[in-house]
């Protein structure tokens, strides 16, 4: 058991010391970005009550601050630009200074105006460090370096989860958990020499303006571009609505305390963590498709149950709706790098990002706007997961598969 479970760490192919740094690097990054995320919807209940915020109008904040990641593509794009490495440290510093301000924000504008701008650096943070692994890492150990950094993405949750379940004990209540938001910052003084430019960068004679390479993205590769846009929509749209009612479902509708949900997110943490890994492996020996797939028909029935059940169905639920999502954002976040040229390649994983911001926001204003009709977070949520029924079908019969293939050779097939 232990063998097998070491061998989930191990890549399939021999790779650098320079590849193990650099993913431990963006791994923790973006671990600590998850964790900022995570703090939302845990202390959601606590930072209600903090700004006397009614009930019908949760929906429409988190919804607000989820559009801060649609700004997140054009700092992406730079990238294209720029280089991968100096938009890195960039995001990292913005993260972290608007983590950090959350903190002191005394009015509800305000809050939402700081994670607005947090989540615009955590997207373009995040869209990044898939580039620069999708970019380094060799073609037969690509899922298994994504399954990694996604594996330490999950435990922003379980730091997060940890913190949550003494929230009522910290100094400054919730906004003392998110002065962890400091921590980034010891990250650049290693990022600034610890990590190169990638080998696929190269710098573009400056052509048009800024958004030319998404331009060039939809005229290009217009099929893949619209593919994973309706399917980025139409997913993310039902899904982040329903993660982000989880925490207030279990303490509101179940009872569960603050250190209880804590408990819950820390065990199902571990299966998580392990599905991230398990994932990326599969993936490369399987293919991406079969995964993605996967993860949709779990994470979607489970989430329905989720809302639907009580008892000891609901933490199982719980565990196997965060699972199968785990799949679907580590198979979107390699198809949205693998798919596109390395010129585009930032910019396409950045509008990810957005396009995942943009679903998740108009999911959670659409059940801000029916709450008053059904009176129910839970119905509301179940019902819109009706949109991602056709999901499954349109990555079976349309999108390619890219496991195992040099990037330069998707390229190729994709702009033919």
């Amino acid at each position: 058991m232990r063998r097998n479970l070491f061998r989930l760490f191990k890549p399939p192919v021999a790779i650098d010391s320079y590849l193990y740094s650099l993913l431990l690097l963006l791994g923790i990054a973006s671990l600590l970005g998850e964790y900022d995320f995570a703090i939302l919807n845990l202390a959601l209940p606590q930072i209600q009550d903090s700004f006397q915020l009614p009930d019908d109008q949760v929906g429409t904040m988190s919804g607000l601050i989820r559009f801060g990641i649609v700004p997140a593509f054009l700092v992406a794009m730079l990238a294209d630009r720029w280089g991968r490495k100096p938009m890195l440290m960039i995001t990292i510093l913005g993260f972290t200074v608007c983590t950090v301000a959350t903190a002191f924000t005394q009015t509800i504008e305000q809050f939402i105006a700081a994670q607005f701008l947090t989540r615009t650096f955590l997207g373009a943070e995040t869209a990044l460090a898939f580039v620069l692994l999708i970019e380094e890492v060799p073609a037969a150990a690509r899922g298994w370096a994504l399954g990694i950094l996604t594996a330490m993405i999950a435990l922003g949750q379980g730091l997060a989860s940890v913190i949550y379940a003494s929230v009522e004990q910290l100094p400054l209540g919730w906004r003392g958990a998110y002065l962890v938001g400091l921590i980034p910052l010891l990250l650049l003084i290693y990022a600034r020499k610890g990590i190169r430019e990638t080998k696929a960068f190269a710098p573009p004679k400056i052509t048009g303006n800024l958004f030319t390479p998404l331009i060039e993205v939809f005229n290009q590769q217009r099929s893949a571009f619209l593919l994973l846009v309706v399917a980025l929509l139409l997913t993310y749209t039902a899904a982040i609505a329903g993660f982000t009612f989880t925490s207030h479902s279990l303490q509101r509708d179940h009872g569960y305390s603050p250190g209880q949900v804590s408990s819950l997110f820390i065990l199902g943490g571990v299966f998580i963590l392990l599905t991230n890994l398990l994932g990326g492996k599969l993936s490369d020996r399987f293919g991406r498709r079969g995964v993605l797939i996967t993860g949709l028909v779990i994470g979607n029935f489970s989430i329905l149950g989720f809302y639907q059940c009580s008892g000891l169905a609901v933490p199982i639920l719980w565990t196997l709706t965060y699972m199968g999502y785990a799949l679907v954002d580590l198979m979107f976040a390699a198809y949205a790098g693998e798919l596109f040229s390395a010129s585009r390649r930032a910019t396409a994983s950045g509008l990810r990002a957005t396009l995942i911001a943009l679903g998740g926001g108009t999911g959670l204003l659409i059940e801000s706007y029916f709450y008053p009709t059904f009176n129910s977070h839970g119905q509301i949520l179940s019902l819109m997961l009706i949109m991602t029924i056709p999901v499954p079908f349109l990555i079976f019969w349309k999108f390619p598969e890219t496991s195992q293939k040099t990037l330069e050779s998707i390229s190729k097939q994709e702009t033919q």
